[in-house]
């Protein structure tokens, strides 16, 4: 018997053999929808110890809120005045109880 080159899955085929097993279907049904053997469809459930792995989401740019910028400007505003106080000297701490 020939040993056959390993099968690399694509993501969508990942996603349906996660879906049958969820389903109850046993490993071997789902490994001869790709002509392989039990052992084949094992190796996606071993890779993430038999968790389904969570569909990462990409984080969409300008998704900061206007209040969360004004909160980032106001902290980036201080930081830049303390810096600039403590240059020159001009800074002085004064300690609220």
């Amino acid at each position: 018997m020939k040993q056959r080159p390993r099968i690399y899955y694509t993501e969508s085929q990942k996603t349906l053999v996660w879906d049958r097993w969820q389903k109850g279907e046993s490993l071997e049904k789902i490994a001869n929808l790709f002509e392989r053997h039990h052992s084949s469809a094992q190796r996606i459930f071993s890779e993430t110890g038999g968790i389904r792995p969570v569909k990462q989401q990409s984080l969409k740019i300008g998704f900061i809120t206007g209040g969360t910028r004004r909160n980032i400007k106001r902290n980036y505003d201080s930081i830049i005045h303390a810096n600039n106080c403590c240059s020159t000297g001009s800074f002085t701490f004064n300690h609220q109880s």
